[in-house]
């Protein structure tokens, strides 16, 4: 079973919180490492490290055994509720996972060699510890060689295993490589690992710059906060000083009202004292007249009186009167420790310091949303640059081909004109006149391409042809020899044929290349006819030899030129047991296969492709039978019966060392040899008009 990467998250957050989030929870192993800094040092060794990987990368690491079984158990729930699962699914518990540590072993092999020859897979990673023997059991039974020769030195002289730079594979009795196809550097999974640590890193940093331009946001808010919280109390300070000026108002006023009743009260005091004096006059006036005196004195006591009270008021006044004034005189001092122009100055800053803050706090969140639209930005360039990778890598192997068909037709022209320029020595060594024509240039010759210079050029032409003419005479007046003149006839005959000669080759190519280009969808549709054709015979016959399994041939680009690649799931009708299931999806790698499933699909390869064309007399198998069981042997000397059947006359000859393969064959020949020389004996003959296996 494969689980997708949300249903792993939403697996592993269950089982780490049943586990009280110990060591975290499920992850795959590609998830269990990265690659060192500077990331660029493991990028030649990315094939090899894909290669050595295999299908272990898609493997579930899990903290124990527990926790394995918590998600087996999750899955057969979900299984029984209608969920699919993809392909079977490989769990690695780390409390129970054992791996051989050959580092030792290896990094004394390493020391033997130049720097960069041999390379270690598990120093080009960075890890936790608790994953080192996830990585022993992906990366630890090779190491990494520089190219071919290191890897036979390898496995010749210390027997260890190794993937060169360019994907060969060495191990013991083995060597395995070739061409895996234009298309399989986008394949490879390692180059995605590692452009997706770099992406990673990528997003990390915008991340932190988020969080740094987060941070000055929240401080910027702060400083707002804090300057509206000024802007407040400078705005009561206001509110108060006014009030304590409409205070001073109201007290002046009063004190102006009391200052005029104690000029008024002042007014009548003196008024009275002037008319007590008068009645002090009057009353030593008529002191002798007893009814006016008592009268008067009545009248004195009562202006007494009258008096005494308008004092006590006059008193009240003026205590009043300097209450009001003290009130007045501390007020005035209170307005004057406060400067109202002052307080409007640091208000009006405080303002204008709040302006700027406002502005400031829009220019980061503008920067904030330009930084975020070019994040997104930058992810859409990264895209359409991945895209336009894979297009370019599609077009770069196209182009390949094509560049080594025109080396091959240069090679051949450049072979022609080899000849030629040979064939061309000889004849000026022969002939002078030519050699001299030959070495001039075609201006001198012909003369300028001016008209004017035309008539120049043809008298030269004229004049030359006059000299040969002469020449030709006195060579004539020499007379020379009828040996020599027949020599030059033949040569100049022979100059003659070869330029025929060259003047055909020179067509035959022409004709040769527009005959390429027009047969070039002949050769495709031949290629896709002839794929189809092996592609239908592999299947049917691999369903005969693994009914549990669905295997078939598929291209890895559009068209077959490009390449092909084997695949395979659990049949859809197989038993349970064995994976079958609906809506499996196809895997490519051969590593999930055993070593009999490999030597039967090899075999079915091989028999598809020769019975697809035309049919052969001799089938030469050699130890075939080496990693198949008792039962895959009967099925593939079931096929080898039915070839021989279907193709009328043909044979299969095996060569075998397996008693029990070759009684199943129709005819045993043994071969043995001794001190006398070697011995062919018949064991078993097959009946006379049929073939033998």
């Amino acid at each position: 079973m494969a689980l997708g990467a949300a249903e792993v998250a939403g697996v592993g957050g269950e089982l780490a919180s049943s586990s009280g989030g110990q060591h975290g929870a499920v992850r795959y192993a590609h998830e269990c490492f990265s690659f060192k800094s500077p990331s660029e040092t493991a990028s030649p060794a990315l094939e090899a490290l894909d290669i050595i990987a295999g299908g272990k990368m898609g493997i579930l690491v899990v903290p124990s055994t527990k926790h394995a079984t918590d998600l087996l158990a999750q899955r057969a729930k979900q299984a029984q509720h209608g969920g699919a699962a993809s392909r079977p699914l490989r769990i690695w518990p780390l409390d129970h996972l054992s791996a051989a540590n050959h580092m030792d072993k290896h990094r004394s092999i390493q020391a033997k060699f130049k720097s960069g020859d041999v390379i270690i897979p598990l120093d080009l990673l960075a890890y936790e510890e608790r994953y080192h023997k996830v990585l022993l059991r992906a990366f630890g039974g090779y190491v990494i060689a520089r190219n071919d020769a290191v890897a036979a030195e390898l496995i010749q002289r210390y027997g260890l295993p190794s993937v060169t730079l360019d994907g060969k594979v060495s191990h013991k009795g083995s060597l395995q490589g070739g061409w895996r196809g234009a298309n399989s550097a986008k394949a490879n999974r390692m180059a995605k690992k590692l452009q997706a640590d770099k992406l990673q890193a990528e997003v990390s940093a915008l991340e932190a710059q988020a969080t740094q331009v987060q941070t000055q946001l929240s401080e910027v808010e702060s400083q707002m906060d804090r300057m509206a919280t000024a802007a407040l109390q400078a705005e009561l300070s206001a509110a108060q000083l006014a009030q304590q000026q409409e205070a001073v108002a109201r007290a002046k006023l009063a004190l102006s009202q009391k200052r005029a009743a104690a000029a008024e009260a002042a007014s009548v005091l003196a008024h009275l004292l002037a008319s007590l004096d008068q009645k002090r006059q009057l009353c030593s006036t008529y002191a002798g007249k007893g009814d006016v005196l008592q009268k008067l004195q009545a009248q004195l006591q009562q202006a007494r009186a009258r008096q005494a009270e308008l004092e006590d008021q006059s008193k009240d006044l003026i205590g009043q009167v300097d209450k009001l004034a003290e009130e007045v005189q501390s007020l005035e001092e209170q307005l004057e420790d406060t400067d109202q122009a002052q307080l409007s100055v640091q208000l009006q800053g405080k303002q204008s310091a709040l302006q700027a803050d406002r502005r400031l706090l829009t220019e980061l969140q503008a920067a904030a949303a330009l930084h975020t639209a070019e994040r997104k930005e930058q992810q859409a360039r990264q895209e359409e640059v991945e895209r336009e990778l894979a297009k370019l890598q599609e077009e770069q192997g196209f182009l390949t081909k094509q560049v080594k068909v025109a080396k091959l037709s240069l090679e051949r022209l450049h072979a022609e004109h080899a000849a030629t320029q040979r064939q061309m020595v000889d004849l000026k060594a022969e002939l002078p006149e030519l050699a001299a024509v030959c070495s001039r240039p075609a201006a001198s010759v012909m003369g300028d391409s001016d008209p004017a210079n035309g008539d120049k050029a043809l008298r030269k032409l004229a004049l030359a042809r006059q000299k040969l003419k002469d020449e030709r005479k006195r060579s004539r007046a020499r007379q020379i020899p009828a040996g020599e003149q027949l020599v030059y006839k033949e040569r100049k005959a022979s100059l003659a044929l070869f330029k025929e000669r060259a003047k055909l080759l020179s067509e035959a190519a022409e004709h040769l290349e527009t005959g390429i280009e027009a047969s070039r969808s002949q050769v495709v549709r031949t290629n896709e006819a002839t794929f189809e054709a092996i592609g239908a015979k592999f299947t049917a016959m691999t369903k005969a030899l693994l009914p549990s399994m669905d295997i078939g041939i598929a291209r890895i680009g559009q068209a077959v030129h490009e390449g092909v690649q084997l695949r395979f799931r659990p049949s859809a009708g197989g038993d349970s047991a064995c994976g079958g299931r609906e809506g499996a999806s196809w895997t490519h790698d051969m590593g999930q296969l055993s070593g009999g499933q490999r030597t039967l699909l090899s075999l079915a390869l091989i028999l598809s492709a020769a019975r697809a064309g035309s049919h052969t007399s001799l089938f030469l198998m050699d130890e075939v039978d080496a990693a198949l069981d008792e039962t895959n042997q009967r099925l593939v000397a079931a096929l080898f019966k039915d070839v021989i059947a279907s193709d009328g006359g043909c044979q299969v000859l095996c060569v075998t060392h397996n008693a029990a393969f070759q009684q199943i064959c129709d005819t045993i020949v043994q071969v043995t040899r001794d001190a006398n020389g070697t011995h062919v004996k018949l064991l078993a003959a097959t009946p006379a008009g049929k073939g033998a296996v």
